[in-house]
């Protein structure tokens, strides 16, 4: 495990490693503020606190190796941007409304190859599929290492937001 770094530092970070490839990335998050973030080379944990919807403190941390504990979120489909154009629509449209399992749709457009940022503007979809990000209401079970992780997070993250918002802390905690 490397140094507890804040979030606006280590965002930057990851998101240029995702603009390098965003092939085999993927992400783990809970309702309060937890995420983790896969990539090919490295794993982050992240905590964070909301300031309002366009702003967020907290810290993070990039972990060493490949914890064995998040082997099953690397099985799963990759996190990206995927093109969805018209056909798509109407074909997950129409298998909702008539009923049919739609999973063979999504199934062929979630294993399409996520695109690089920088191809968005190129593209000629109108729409696109974002994630997918899992979702769980804690990573409690995720082992002790990462419990012990996120408690330190958590506190590390309050004391962020303490410092650098001492009146909107003052207000919730």
């Amino acid at each position: 495990m490397t140094d507890i770094q804040p979030v606006e530092d280590l965002l930057p970070h990851i998101m240029e490693q995702h603009r390098q490839s965003p092939k085999g990335w993927h992400v783990l998050g809970t309702p309060k503020g937890d995420l983790i973030i896969i990539s090919p080379s490295s794993t982050f944990h992240l905590k964070f606190i909301q300031i309002n919807p366009s702003t967020l403190t907290g810290v993070g941390v990039e972990l060493a190796g490949r914890p064995r504990e998040l082997d099953a979120i690397r099985q799963s489909p990759e996190y990206g941007l995927r093109p969805l154009h018209d056909s798509d629509i109407s074909q997950i449209i129409t298998s909702l409304q008539q009923s049919n399992d739609a999973g063979p749709v999504l199934q062929s457009i979630i294993s399409r190859d996520p695109l690089l940022p920088q191809e968005l503007e190129n593209s000629d979809a109108n729409h696109f599929l974002t994630g997918p990000i899992l979702t769980r209401p804690d990573f409690g079970d995720l082992g002790p290492k990462l419990l012990k992780l996120r408690s330190t997070l958590d506190h590390e993250a309050l004391e962020r937001f303490r410092k650098n918002y001492p009146m909107r802390a003052g207000m919730f905690f």
